[in-house]
């Protein structure tokens, strides 16, 4: 499976970052801080607005959906990148030197509004990544659940009861004619003359 995200604004998008956690690989444009999440052995990046773009966009779907097993393992990639760089506790550690960073460039000289925008924008996406993909997981967690159930469902072996035994006697086909009047059987030249006559002696 692929994600594919051509954006031409983004700060760190959720949505990859999800679809990383889930073990997708993810095609997406080199903007904001996509880099961050996506390197050179995880997915793709394009830079948008560039004349070849959008032949890069379609060399690169081609050959993921051609080579599977390459997709694939890029998608375990992914996943291993963001538990092993994304997680809570990461993210702290990140937030520490970054306040740290913005502590000494503020003593050592005056901090321009932009670079507090930017810290700002970070500390956000960080705190919004960490609430949103603790929902998103939940949410895995209780689909991945019922679904098991639906599974254990349905390879349940059958609930069979026997059926109770036939209160009429088994009869074979000699039996059924030794025991038939035959000398009372007529034969219907019409059906419909037959059905009318039945329905004028009240037969149902």
């Amino acid at each position: 499976d692929v994600f594919f995200l051509p954006s031409k604004v983004e700060g760190i998008s959720l949505a990859i970052f999800e679809a990383m956690s889930m073990g997708v690989t993810c095609v997406s444009s080199l903007v904001g801080g996509q880099a961050e999440l996506v390197i050179d052995d995880v997915g793709f990046l394009v830079k948008p607005g560039s004349p070849t773009e959008a032949q890069e966009y379609t060399e690169i779907l081609d050959k993921l959906i051609r080579d599977p097993a390459y997709t694939r393992q890029l998608g375990i990639n992914s996943r291993h990148r963001i538990e092993n760089g994304f997680s809570s506790a990461d993210a702290l550690v990140k937030l520490k030197e970054e306040f740290c960073t913005a502590a000494s460039l503020r003593k050592s000289t005056q901090v321009h509004e932009p670079v507090l925008r930017e810290y700002a924008a970070l500390i956000t996406d960080y705190f919004r990544m960490e609430k949103e993909s603790v929902e998103v997981w939940r949410e895995y967690e209780k689909l991945r659940h019922t679904h098991q159930q639906l599974v254990d469902k349905i390879n349940a072996p059958p609930d069979f009861k026997p059926r109770p035994p036939s209160p009429y006697p088994e009869l074979s086909p000699e039996d059924v004619l030794r025991s038939t009047r035959v000398g009372s059987l007529r034969v219907v030249e019409s059906v419909i003359e037959e059905k009318n006559t039945d329905r004028d002696m009240e037969i149902t």
